[in-house]
Protein backbone atom coordinates (compact mmCIF):
# COMPACT_ATOMS: atom_id res chain seq x y z
CA UNK A 1 0.00 0.00 0.00
CA UNK A 2 1.36 3.42 -0.96
CA UNK A 3 1.73 5.87 1.89
CA UNK A 4 2.42 9.53 1.31
CA UNK A 5 5.84 10.34 2.81
CA UNK A 6 6.24 13.32 5.09
CA UNK A 7 7.89 16.45 3.76
CA UNK A 8 11.20 15.33 5.28
CA UNK A 9 11.07 11.98 3.46
CA UNK A 10 12.25 11.08 0.01
CA UNK A 11 9.83 9.92 -2.68
CA UNK A 12 10.92 6.68 -4.32
CA UNK A 13 10.36 6.39 -8.07
CA UNK A 14 9.86 3.43 -10.41
CA UNK A 15 10.77 3.84 -14.09
CA UNK A 16 9.06 1.31 -16.38
CA UNK A 17 10.52 1.21 -19.88
CA UNK A 18 12.21 -1.51 -21.92
CA UNK A 19 14.78 0.83 -23.50
CA UNK A 20 18.00 1.00 -21.39
CA UNK A 21 19.07 4.30 -22.96
CA UNK A 22 15.75 5.92 -22.06
CA UNK A 23 15.96 4.59 -18.50
CA UNK A 24 19.50 5.91 -18.11
CA UNK A 25 18.57 9.31 -19.51
CA UNK A 26 15.53 9.75 -17.24
CA UNK A 27 17.53 8.58 -14.23
CA UNK A 28 20.23 11.18 -14.91
CA UNK A 29 17.65 13.94 -15.16
CA UNK A 30 15.69 13.02 -12.04
CA UNK A 31 18.37 11.89 -9.62
CA UNK A 32 19.34 15.54 -9.04
CA UNK A 33 15.86 16.33 -7.72
CA UNK A 34 16.16 16.67 -3.94
CA UNK A 35 12.68 15.19 -3.41
CA UNK A 36 13.57 11.92 -5.16
CA UNK A 37 15.09 9.09 -3.15
CA UNK A 38 15.71 5.70 -4.75
CA UNK A 39 15.08 5.32 -8.46
CA UNK A 40 14.16 1.77 -9.43
CA UNK A 41 13.88 0.50 -13.01
CA UNK A 42 11.84 -2.23 -14.66
CA UNK A 43 11.98 -3.32 -18.30
CA UNK A 44 8.66 -5.19 -18.16
CA UNK A 45 5.27 -5.03 -16.48
CA UNK A 46 5.95 -8.23 -14.55
CA UNK A 47 9.17 -6.85 -13.08
CA UNK A 48 7.43 -3.57 -12.26
CA UNK A 49 4.73 -5.36 -10.27
CA UNK A 50 7.40 -7.32 -8.38
CA UNK A 51 9.25 -4.13 -7.46
CA UNK A 52 6.03 -2.46 -6.32
CA UNK A 53 5.41 -5.36 -3.92
CA UNK A 54 8.85 -5.20 -2.37
CA UNK A 55 9.57 -1.46 -2.22
CA UNK A 56 7.85 1.64 -0.86
CA UNK A 57 7.35 3.44 -4.19
CA UNK A 58 5.34 6.66 -4.52
CA UNK A 59 5.63 7.48 -8.24
CA UNK A 60 5.52 5.26 -11.33
CA UNK A 61 6.68 6.54 -14.71
CA UNK A 62 5.27 4.19 -17.35
CA UNK A 63 5.94 3.74 -21.05
CA UNK A 64 2.79 2.54 -22.83
CA UNK A 65 4.77 0.07 -24.96
CA UNK A 66 6.10 -2.83 -22.91
CA UNK A 67 7.14 -6.32 -24.04
CA UNK A 68 4.72 -8.33 -21.90
CA UNK A 69 1.71 -6.05 -21.41
CA UNK A 70 0.26 -2.79 -22.64
CA UNK A 71 1.26 0.13 -20.47
CA UNK A 72 -2.43 1.00 -20.21
CA UNK A 73 -3.20 -2.44 -18.80
CA UNK A 74 -0.37 -2.07 -16.32
CA UNK A 75 -1.70 1.33 -15.24
CA UNK A 76 -5.10 -0.26 -14.57
CA UNK A 77 -3.46 -2.92 -12.40
CA UNK A 78 -1.40 -0.38 -10.49
CA UNK A 79 -4.49 1.77 -9.88
CA UNK A 80 -6.32 -1.29 -8.56
CA UNK A 81 -3.50 -2.43 -6.28
CA UNK A 82 -2.14 0.99 -5.24
CA UNK A 83 -4.92 3.61 -5.48
CA UNK A 84 -2.71 6.43 -4.14
CA UNK A 85 0.14 5.85 -6.60
CA UNK A 86 1.13 8.86 -8.70
CA UNK A 87 1.37 7.70 -12.30
CA UNK A 88 3.20 9.50 -15.09
CA UNK A 89 3.02 8.32 -18.70
CA UNK A 90 6.14 8.85 -20.79
CA UNK A 91 5.83 7.96 -24.45
CA UNK A 92 6.86 8.88 -27.98
CA UNK A 93 3.32 8.37 -29.31
CA UNK A 94 1.00 11.26 -30.15
CA UNK A 95 -1.50 9.57 -32.47
CA UNK A 96 -5.13 10.62 -32.03
CA UNK A 97 -6.30 7.31 -30.59
CA UNK A 98 -3.33 7.13 -28.21
CA UNK A 99 -3.85 10.71 -27.02
CA UNK A 100 -7.52 9.98 -26.33
CA UNK A 101 -6.62 6.84 -24.41
CA UNK A 102 -4.03 8.67 -22.31
CA UNK A 103 -6.64 11.26 -21.35
CA UNK A 104 -9.12 8.53 -20.42
CA UNK A 105 -6.47 6.72 -18.37
CA UNK A 106 -6.74 9.62 -15.88
CA UNK A 107 -3.04 9.58 -14.97
CA UNK A 108 -1.31 12.30 -13.00
CA UNK A 109 0.99 13.47 -15.78
CA UNK A 110 1.91 12.87 -19.42
CA UNK A 111 5.37 13.47 -20.85
CA UNK A 112 6.20 12.96 -24.52
CA UNK A 113 9.75 11.74 -25.07
CA UNK A 114 10.66 14.74 -27.22
CA UNK A 115 10.11 16.97 -24.18
CA UNK A 116 12.88 19.04 -22.62
CA UNK A 117 14.59 17.62 -19.49
CA UNK A 118 13.08 20.33 -17.28
CA UNK A 119 9.60 19.11 -18.25
CA UNK A 120 10.35 15.83 -16.48
CA UNK A 121 11.29 17.69 -13.33
CA UNK A 122 8.19 19.88 -13.62
CA UNK A 123 6.05 16.76 -13.88
CA UNK A 124 7.57 15.35 -10.70
CA UNK A 125 7.06 18.58 -8.74
CA UNK A 126 3.48 18.87 -10.00
CA UNK A 127 2.34 15.36 -9.07
CA UNK A 128 4.02 15.62 -5.67
CA UNK A 129 1.99 18.80 -5.12
CA UNK A 130 -1.21 17.01 -6.09
CA UNK A 131 -1.52 18.73 -9.47
CA UNK A 132 -1.80 17.16 -12.90
CA UNK A 133 0.85 17.94 -15.48
CA UNK A 134 0.79 17.75 -19.28
CA UNK A 135 4.01 18.65 -21.08
CA UNK A 136 3.83 21.44 -23.72
CA UNK A 137 3.99 18.93 -26.59
CA UNK A 138 1.06 16.96 -25.17
CA UNK A 139 -0.97 20.12 -24.56
CA UNK A 140 -0.39 20.99 -28.22
CA UNK A 141 -1.70 17.55 -29.20
CA UNK A 142 -4.80 18.13 -27.08
CA UNK A 143 -5.49 21.46 -28.78
CA UNK A 144 -5.29 19.78 -32.19
CA UNK A 145 -7.44 16.84 -31.15
CA UNK A 146 -10.53 16.63 -33.38
CA UNK A 147 -13.92 16.38 -31.66
CA UNK A 148 -14.59 12.83 -30.60
CA UNK A 149 -17.23 11.19 -32.71
CA UNK A 150 -20.16 9.59 -30.94
CA UNK A 151 -19.99 5.81 -30.82
CA UNK A 152 -21.84 5.48 -34.10
CA UNK A 153 -20.45 2.11 -35.17
CA UNK A 154 -21.86 -1.10 -33.80
CA UNK A 155 -19.53 -3.76 -32.40
CA UNK A 156 -19.81 -5.78 -35.61
CA UNK A 157 -19.13 -2.71 -37.75
CA UNK A 158 -16.02 -2.01 -35.69
CA UNK A 159 -14.87 -5.59 -36.27
CA UNK A 160 -15.43 -5.28 -40.03
CA UNK A 161 -13.64 -1.93 -40.10
CA UNK A 162 -10.66 -3.43 -38.28
CA UNK A 163 -10.50 -6.27 -40.79
CA UNK A 164 -10.66 -3.82 -43.70
CA UNK A 165 -7.78 -1.84 -42.18
CA UNK A 166 -5.76 -5.08 -42.08
CA UNK A 167 -6.22 -5.45 -45.84
CA UNK A 168 -8.63 -8.38 -45.73
CA UNK A 169 -11.01 -8.92 -48.64
CA UNK A 170 -14.74 -9.38 -48.13
CA UNK A 171 -14.59 -13.17 -48.40
CA UNK A 172 -11.70 -13.28 -45.91
CA UNK A 173 -13.61 -11.05 -43.49
CA UNK A 174 -16.66 -13.28 -43.85
CA UNK A 175 -14.60 -16.36 -42.99
CA UNK A 176 -12.88 -14.68 -40.03
CA UNK A 177 -16.11 -13.30 -38.51
CA UNK A 178 -18.31 -16.28 -39.45
CA UNK A 179 -20.74 -14.17 -41.46
CA UNK A 180 -21.77 -14.09 -45.11
CA UNK A 181 -20.07 -11.97 -47.77
CA UNK A 182 -23.37 -10.10 -48.26
CA UNK A 183 -23.39 -9.23 -44.56
CA UNK A 184 -19.81 -7.94 -44.82
CA UNK A 185 -20.80 -5.73 -47.76
CA UNK A 186 -23.83 -4.45 -45.87
CA UNK A 187 -21.65 -3.47 -42.89
CA UNK A 188 -19.10 -1.88 -45.21
CA UNK A 189 -21.79 0.36 -46.73
CA UNK A 190 -23.14 1.26 -43.28
CA UNK A 191 -19.68 2.23 -42.08
CA UNK A 192 -19.12 4.47 -45.11
CA UNK A 193 -22.48 6.13 -44.60
CA UNK A 194 -21.88 6.77 -40.90
CA UNK A 195 -18.40 8.16 -41.50
CA UNK A 196 -19.58 10.09 -44.56
CA UNK A 197 -16.76 8.53 -46.57
CA UNK A 198 -16.45 8.79 -50.35
CA UNK A 199 -14.54 5.54 -50.79
CA UNK A 200 -12.63 2.87 -48.86
CA UNK A 201 -9.48 4.99 -48.48
CA UNK A 202 -11.47 7.98 -47.26
CA UNK A 203 -13.29 5.70 -44.82
CA UNK A 204 -10.04 4.50 -43.25
CA UNK A 205 -8.55 7.99 -43.10
CA UNK A 206 -11.64 9.42 -41.38
CA UNK A 207 -11.83 6.47 -39.00
CA UNK A 208 -8.19 6.95 -37.96
CA UNK A 209 -8.35 10.74 -37.66
CA UNK A 210 -11.49 10.58 -35.54
CA UNK A 211 -10.08 7.90 -33.26
CA UNK A 212 -12.72 5.35 -34.27
CA UNK A 213 -9.99 3.06 -35.61
CA UNK A 214 -6.82 2.29 -33.69
CA UNK A 215 -3.85 1.01 -35.64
Amino acid sequence: MVQLPSYTSKYHLLLIDDHPIVLAGIRNILEVCPEIGEIYAADSAAKALELLKSHDISICMVDIELPDMSGFELIEQIRLLYPDMRIIIETMHSEVWIVRRMVKADVDAVILKQSDPENLQEAIYSVLSGRKYFCPHFRKCLRKLPPEMPQVLSKREQEVLKCISEGLKSNEIATKLYISVNTVEFHRKQIMLKLEAKNASDMLIKAIKSGVLEI
